[in-house]
């Protein structure tokens, strides 16, 4: 809620205060003190008509009496209702704020993605399939505002500070991927996302795979090239049993198989082999590489290479 708002709230919190205690005074001197009431009851009996409770415990008897419980019904009704339209004010021009993509984001956790082109559509939609509940945020001066359930929008400029951390809240977010089809641009969004979380992984999209290295040392955790696309419909043409089966284990819609990642807890300091046996007899799952602690990835290492302690598994699942 903004000062301004916090203000009229306060002053109007004072009057209905004033209303309460002065109305108490009134009644007491009206008839209170004749009936034998003390000033604590006569405010108490002010409270309850102002805030139209009504126990009819006390209630006036003289005509002077019902004129002071007009005026402070009255009064506490006009109180009340000036606090609530101050609070809804406030929600209807946050809301208003929000779907316009001028809001701030307040999730922490949550998945912020930077830019937006062709392809980020279809990416949002396969991270609400593969991470339903996590909350996420696109950037980007002219996304659409209507990106789904869970996905907020923020327009602004994806290389402003303010933007980032005021706004989209990249501060606390768990990932960021960054898809602007701009190396360049991708570089110093890197740059800035970094800066702002050091803990945050870190994925960006690279048009000329001869950035890839240079994106990676401004702080991208995984770069990957945007002719990607590109290279999948070409194995499509002479293999195309490979990407179907890419395509099937990177889906989250399709639901036949999985790759997922799991900790290697009761198996580390196994051998390869015996690991892989062990999980296709009690699992029905396929190892197919090994994450070290380092982050070192490890695929098919074949018999007599130990799964080191800490490392995370790569499994072939059924979806």
């Amino acid at each position: 809620m903004g000062s301004r708002r916090v203000r009229a709230v306060a002053a109007v919190l004072a009057v209905l205060a004033s209303v309460i205690v002065g109305g108490g005074v009134l009644f007491y001197l009206a008839e209170g003190r004749e009936r034998g009431l003390g000033l604590l009851d006569s405010v108490y009996w002010a409270f309850i008509t102002a805030t139209t409770i009504g126990y009819g415990d006390i209630y006036p008897e003289t005509p002077l009496g019902r004129a002071v419980a007009f005026v402070v019904a009255v009064a506490g009704i006009a109180s009340f209702t000036a606090i609530v339209g101050v609070a809804a004010e406030g929600l209807v021009e946050a809301a208003a704020r929000r779907a316009l993509g001028l809001g701030e984001v307040r999730h922490r956790g949550h998945i912020v993605v930077l830019g937006y082109s062709p392809l980020t559509k279809p990416l949002v939609d396969e991270l609400r399939r593969s991470v339903p509940g996590k909350p996420i945020v696109v950037v980007d001066p002219e996304a659409p505002l209507e990106l789904g359930e869970r996905v907020d929008v923020v327009r602004g400029d994806v290389l402003d500070r303010e933007v980032l951390r005021g706004k989209a809240g990249v501060d606390g977010a768990e990932s960021i991927i960054v898809d602007l089809l701009d190396d360049s641009r991708t570089v110093l969004a890197v740059l800035h996302a970094r800066r702002l979380n050091r803990k945050a992984r870190i994925v960006a999209v690279v048009v000329d795979e001869e950035n890839a290295e240079i994106v990676a040392e401004a702080g991208a955790d995984r770069v990957v090239p945007a002719s990607i696309v590109s290279m999948l419909a070409a194995s499509y043409i002479y293999e195309p049993s490979v990407p179907e089966l890419i395509v099937d284990l990177a889906s989250a819609s399709r639901g036949r198989l999985d790759v997922v990642e799991k900790p290697a807890a009761g198996l580390e300091g196994v051998d390869y082999c015996e690991a892989v046996k062990r999980l296709l007899e009690e699992r029905g799952e396929l190892l197919l590489a090994v994450v070290e602690p380092g982050g070192r990835l490890e695929g098919l290492p074949g018999c007599g290479y130990r799964i080191p302690e800490g490392a995370k598994l790569l499994v072939m699942v059924r979806g």
